[in-house]
């Protein structure tokens, strides 16, 4: 029989805490899962690592890519292989409370045309908990998530969602190299129903390397990936203003191109020429680029 939920896995050379989100997926109360770890080409022992679980627990497999690709890569690998209708996320460097998978599972069963669920999560820096992140979201999710222009919290070790579903909008966009779970996301919202989960049922360790969300360049190039690709629906949303001044904002302060920054800014003001903040703006970069 197949598994009620697959859990996908990508890792890239974290051997040295790979083990620890296995063991979260392990410890899970819900019983019925597989665990599939798909492997970015890693130069570690990352092999070694997942062996010593698979060798005891066939629910657990290991893939490979046949060339380092990147983690949207390796999270549509994995989906090819998942054997469930439920998919659920987990990061290698994060952790799952015990209770996800089961709060997840029964979230699906109470809502039947449910086709993606989402927690909150922990943020921890040197194994304290700094804060936390449980976003509510009432109304429209796809408004939300083009105003704020990031996920929701946790980034995709948050979320589940129906293989049918994920097969249907494309999988992650291996073309960007940053917001690739608010890119999906929001092709979800867009036809889809999607709902919360109560409380903090995943755990993120700000201080683990080699997040692209520690690379602000990187970030801000996937936001660029990110408004050219949805632009025109940003625009019949009526969030272009928006969403193009505070791009302006971070080429000014994180990427320290304040020529960037103004011509994004002029798109803005361009598109609405009576939004009042943009104008602002336009005063507040110089200050914002010489911020360290």
């Amino acid at each position: 029989m197949n598994p009620e939920i697959s859990v996908v896995i990508p890792t890239y050379n974290r051997s040295a805490i790979l083990q620890r989100a296995i063991n979260s997926i392990v410890s899970q109360t819900f019983k019925d899962w597989e665990l599939i770890v798909v492997d970015d080409c890693s130069t570690d022992n990352t092999f070694d690592i997942v062996k010593l679980f698979t060798e005891d627990d066939k629910r657990i497999k290991y893939h490979k890519l046949e060339r380092n690709s990147g983690a949207n890569a390796a999270r549509n690998l994995g989906i090819k292989f998942a054997n469930a209708d439920i998919i659920s996320f987990l990061d290698s460097d994060d952790e799952m409370h015990p209770l996800n998978l089961q709060k997840q599972y029964e979230k699906f069963l109470s809502i039947p045309d449910l086709a993606l669920c989402y927690t909150g999560v922990d943020y921890y820096s040197e194994n304290k908990m700094v804060s936390d992140v449980h976003p509510h979201v009432r109304g429209s999710l796809e408004l939300f998530l083009f105003t704020n222009l990031k996920g929701l919290g946790s980034s995709t070790s948050g979320f589940s969602i129906r293989k049918e579903v994920f097969e249907k909008i494309g999988g992650f966009d291996e073309s960007m190299v940053s917001q690739q779970d608010l890119d999906l996301l929001v092709r979800v919202a867009r036809f889809y129903t999607i709902d919360f989960i109560e409380g903090c049922n995943t755990k993120m360790y700000l201080n683990s390397g080699n997040r692209i969300s520690d690379n602000r360049l990187s970030v801000i190039q996937g936001e660029v990936q990110f408004m050219q690709k949805h632009e025109q629906r940003i625009r019949e949303l009526g969030l272009y203003h928006h969403v193009a001044r505070k791009l302006a904002r971070k080429y000014a302060l994180y990427a320290k191109d304040l020529r960037k920054a103004y011509s994004t800014l002029f798109k803005a003001i361009r598109y609405r020429p009576t939004y009042f903040y943009a104008y602002i703006y336009a005063l507040k970069l110089p200050v914002l680029y010489f911020k360290r």
